[in-house]
């Protein structure tokens, strides 16, 4: 009597409703496992493990990330070890002139934003007691709850502020020397890179290897896009808020383009995070900037959004809104923003991976799918 009803609903139904318990399914995979995670304190190992073995993988992403410039350069007759040398030099070169010219600055920015959260927090007691009134209903026990989680907040703020960027330079020093090793790791992976991706390939069955090799080559393509077209929206986002940030009269602006910028990876609600304390502070300095500094970064919203963003980012992460949001509001539930941040690229491999084994196990339908499309 069912496969009678099944057999008379529609393909298209019936591929509709295979989709949404793909989707459930995965989206409940990663729940199961993210709680698994918290719950038994594996994260906090495997973050913990990350941290110490991190110049390994620093070694392995540049590796992965510079293998494609130094293949292009030993194409036109270079030794591998000679162009290696010329993009580490150059490498080295932009890292070097980086830390010279913007150190100084963002250190300045940072003394400037310092001084000026001391002043919101200092001078925002105003904005709570004045609370709008309401008839029949009396404030006054909120307004004063409000005001004494507020000054407590306050206070904890601005005494721990010093403490925190002390913190804050020790962990760039020690992330710093990480960051050398990774260097010194990186080089030794890109001058053998074909010697590990052989053996490594070489460890897998003659049967998956080709399919392997594929899949690695999806899962290249679509990490490097996505990277590519992040780090390109992020850059020209950044020069957009410190120039809309500067008109406004907004003090430090570097480091609120940049901090809106950052944030702003997060899909629906990254402007959000980083637009309202933005314009709360700019309105601390004064009601013009803003004014000034609110219409501006609408304005800049409203270019990225219809115009940057389709166009350097295109279809790179095929991904539905509904996957998006639940798994924006899964990884930041476990992981903060930081989770945010990286639930695109990590669901978007998820659905690959996914999809891959429901095709070798033909299940939800998968036997059709095929890799390949996954690089158009």
């Amino acid at each position: 009597m069912k496969s009678s009803i099944i057999n008379k609903l529609p393909l298209n139904l019936i591929s509709k409703i295979l989709k949404i318990i793909y989707i459930v399914f995965v989206v409940a995979i990663i729940y199961i496992v993210t709680i698994l995670l918290r719950e038994w304190g594996i994260g906090v190992t495997i973050l913990k493990i990350i941290n110490i073995i991190s110049p390994v993988l620093i070694g392995i992403v540049l590796a992965w990330t510079l293998n494609p410039l130094v293949r292009k350069i030993e194409d036109k007759g270079v030794k591998r070890i000679t162009s290696t040398i010329i993009v580490y030099v150059l490498l080295i070169s932009f890292i070097l002139i980086f830390i010279l010219i913007m150190v100084p600055l963002i250190f300045n920015q940072i003394n400037e934003l310092v001084k000026l959260i001391s002043n919101f927090l200092n001078n925002s007691e105003g904005l709570f007691s004045k609370l709008p009134a309401i008839p029949e209903v009396d404030l006054t026990v909120y307004q004063e709850n409000i005001l004494e989680w507020f000054n407590n907040y306050r206070n904890e703020v601005i005494v721990n502020l010093p403490g925190m960027f002390i913190n804050l330079i020790t962990k760039i020093i020690f992330k710093a020397g990480q960051v050398v090793i990774g260097l010194i790791v990186g080089f030794y992976f890109i001058l053998h890179y074909n010697e590990t991706r052989d053996y490594f390939y070489h460890l897998i069955p003659n049967k998956y290897v080709e399919e392997l090799k594929l899949l690695f080559k999806v899962i290249g393509h679509k990490l490097y896009s996505y990277v590519k077209g992040t780090l390109i929206a992020t850059v020209i986002l950044t020069i957009m808020c410190f120039v809309g940030f500067v008109i406004g009269g907004l003090k430090a602006p570097l480091l609120f383009a940049i901090f809106c910028a950052v944030v702003n990876v997060i899909p629906y609600i990254g402007a959000l995070i980083g637009g309202v304390p933005t314009v709360l502070i700019a309105f601390s300095q004064n009601y013009q900037t803003g004014v000034i500094v609110l219409i501006a970064f609408i304005v800049i919203q409203v270019i990225y959004g219809n115009f940057l963003m389709p166009l350097v980012m295109k279809k790179t992460m095929k991904l539905q809104q509904v996957t998006m949001l639940i798994g924006l509001i899964v990884f930041g539930y476990f992981f903060g923003i930081i989770g945010m941040v990286l639930a695109t690229p990590v669901i978007a491999l998820f659905k690959i991976l996914f999809k891959f084994t429901f095709k070798k196990l033909k299940l939800f339908g998968m036997e059709s799918y095929n890799l390949e499309e996954e690089l158009t």
